[in-house]
């Protein structure tokens, strides 16, 4: 209970959809009682073409793991 829950999903194709998996990731979650952490940015500009979408995903992971970090650090205070 009270533990961490992030996901992250790229829908980098033309039939991609992030909401049904992260809206399945963030109910589980709450079935077992965790705490959801979001991205904590705004969101991206969707004109980046496939070519840059790996650079683009690759700092959007670093980004990501430095707030997961940063709230699990202040939960845990």
């Amino acid at each position: 209970m009270s533990k961490i829950a992030a996901g992250f999903t790229n829908s980098a194709t033309l039939n991609g959809d992030k909401f049904s998996t992260l809206s399945y990731l963030f109910t589980l979650s709450q079935q077992h009682g965790m705490i959801w952490a979001g991205m904590g940015l705004k969101a991206p500009n969707s004109t980046a073409s496939a070519d840059e979408m790996v650079a683009g995903d690759i700092a959007t992971a670093k980004a990501f793991g430095a707030r997961i970090k940063a709230v699990a650090e202040r939960w845990a205070a």
